[in-house]
This record gives structure tokens, sequence and C-alpha cells, in this order.
């Protein structure tokens, strides 16, 4: 069994000696057949398996969403985040042989520095951006999109003609003169209020103020970018392309929202468009800064990633839940347009 969980991607990068010591304080293989449920949605659990061979099947509402595989993490959401309920239900679909690491052998690790901690918090920081890719592009297939009224149409001028100013135009005025103060930003917003504040302050270090005026953009939709960003006054309007090539505002963004996450932890390029929906500063948590102490067992790195895990849980949670909607209801056509396009609409997580 050593042998097959030291051929795995995720612990290649773990010290052979720190790996022998994880293996023996804090992992349990084990092996179970093919339709056996491993995990329950709703129940309480904060252990985690890495699955050394096999293929699952995660359901929402007993409506498949996504398949696992060798080396892929199950159980994470509920052992890394603040809330230890199981957000969806895991089926084998074969014979599988995993690994189970529970919350008490991760603290044991944590107490011996050992690196495997960081790299497991890392890695499922990576595993939980590509799962939001994944549902992104499921909710994109399986929505037929709503498309704009044409320019002209009552309905549609007000839009248009915020669009072509926003992505283009003339900005509007002076921005907000009251800059604000990082630590005090971070303490109120959700991700970050239950740190340490020395945590805080080293994290705020980190962390740079940009000020918008209305109308500028901040992220673009196509385009490669890694920071991510607090907003700290203000408010941020999120837009997305639509099938007509429109923009359509899909998300309003209050103070304390951590936000490009995705783009972040996974690479890949942004999926919606942020403006200024009013005069506003932003914290930008640059890319550099997060490669600095991504990987770090600091209390500031392990406060960020935990920062960062909380946030991606919640929008994973909601992005797995339109999913399991979509396929079924709007597959099936069971549901009129109003409903289509609500829960066709993408929320700010998928930046």
């Amino acid at each position: 069994m050593k042998d097959a969980i030291s051929r795995l991607a995720i612990f290649r990068l773990v010290p052979a000696h720190m790996l022998t010591q994880a293996i023996e304080i804090a992992m349990t293989p084990f092996e179970v057949g093919s339709g056996e449920t491993l995990l329950v949605e709703g129940e309480s659990d904060d252990s985690l398996m890495v699955v050394l061979s096999g293929t699952l099947e995660v359901l929402i509402d007993d409506i498949p969403i996504a398949m696992l595989g060798p080396g892929e993490l199950v159980g994470d959401m509920a052992l890394f985040s603040r809330d230890p309920r199981r957000t969806a239900s895991v089926v084998t679909r074969e014979s599988c042989s995993l690994v189970l690491i529970e919350k008490t052998g991760i603290e044991a690790l944590r107490a011996h520095r050992n690196a495997l901690v960081p790299i497991l918090e890392t890695q499922a920081l990576r595993t939980i951006g590509k799962r939001l890719r994944s549902m992104d592009e499921a909710i994109t297939d399986l929505a037929h999109g709503t498309e704009l009224e044409p320019p002209g149409s009552p309905a549609s001028e007000g839009l248009f003609s915020r669009l072509k100013g926003l992505f283009g135009g003339t900005r509007e005025g002076p921005g907000e003169r009251v800059t604000p103060k990082p630590w005090e930003v971070l303490k109120s917003s959700p991700a970050f209020r239950n740190m340490e504040p020395e945590e805080l302050t080293a994290i705020a270090e980190l962390m740079t103020l940009r000020q918008l005026e209305i109308g500028e953009v901040l992220l673009r939709e196509g385009e490669h970018g890694r920071d991510a960003y607090v907003l700290a006054t203000g408010q941020m309007d999120v837009y997305r392309t639509t099938r007509s090539l429109g923009y359509e505002k899909v998300a309003e963004m209050k103070p304390g929202s951590f936000f490009g996450l995705v783009s972040m932890v996974h690479g890949s390029v942004r999926t919606a468009s942020c403006v200024a929906g009013a005069d506003t500063w932003v914290l930008c948590l640059p890319e550099e800064a997060w490669k600095q102490i991504g990987e770090q067992g600091t209390p500031e790195s392990e406060g960020l990633r935990r920062a960062l895990y909380d946030s991606l849980s919640d929008q994973l949670h909601n992005a797995n839940h339109h999913v399991a909607y979509l396929k079924k209801h709007l597959a099936g056509g069971e549901v009129g347009p109003r409903e289509r396009e609500h829960f066709a609409r993408l929320l700010e997580h998928t930046l």
C-alpha cells in the first residue's frame, strides 16, 4: 500500500521520511466494493479520503454531477472548511482502494510540522478550483442561455447605454476620497473575520489597495489573471457574455466579497467581467504573494488557505446545486423561461 500511495502525484512532493511518518500516524488504507455509499449529503464528518484506484460518483439530491478517480480527494470540503457537513453524496462505481485521513491525524501531522499538511491544503484548493470550473462548464452546457433584448427596445436601452459607458466610455466623477484600512477591511469580510489579529495583520501587509471609479473594469472575461480581490467599499457588478454575444449582469458584489479566487488557485482565464458599479476601493492579493506563502506552514499562510477554502467551498456548494437543478428540471424542459433564466445565471464564484 505504501508503494501505491507514494506513486500518486500529490504525495511525490512530500519528503520520504515525512511521508513515512504520515502513513504511520495519520493514514488508514481500505478497500470497498462497487455500489457502496462512502459519503452521505448533509451528514457531519470531518475525514478526508484519497483515491488510490477505482471510480466514484458524486451526487446531489441523487442527481449525478461528477466522477472522481485515482489521485483525487474525497471529503476535503468537510475537513478543510469551517462546516463539517457533507455537501454531496459519494458512491463507488467499481471496486476502489482509498486512504482515510481523519482530522485528528491532520492535526497530529501539523504538530509535527509535516510537509504533507500544507501540500494537502494547497491541493485541496486547486481541486476545488478545478471542480468549480467543471460546474461552470456544466451549467453553460445545460442552460440555454438568455438573449438580451435588441438595442433600441425599452427593456434594453438602459443596459446597453450603460455597458457602452462601462466598456469604453468616459469615467464619471472623482472616486471615494476616504482610503480604507486593509486590516479593517479583512476583519469585516466573512472570509477573514475568524482569523487571529496577527494573522490578519500579516495578510493585510501582503495586499495592496486599488481605487476604481464608477464604470472602471477590474476583470475582463477571457483574460488571464491570477490576482484575487476583496471588495473594500462601493459595489462591483459582474457581467457575463450571453450566447447572443451581448453582456448580461449576473451579480452585484458588496463590501467584504472575496473574489477572483478560481483563476488564482486554478490558473485559468476569467469567466466573467467585473465592473465598478460605484466609486470603489478593492484590496488586491497579488499572485506573487500567494505563491510566496501558499504552501508554507506559518499561521498566516494557514489562515489564508482557510479563508480561500471557506469561500470556494461555499461557491462550489452553490454551483453543485445549480447543476443538479439544471439536470433535473431544465434539461427536461419542466420549467418556464423565467425560471430558466434565473437558474441559468452564473454567480460571481466563477471568476
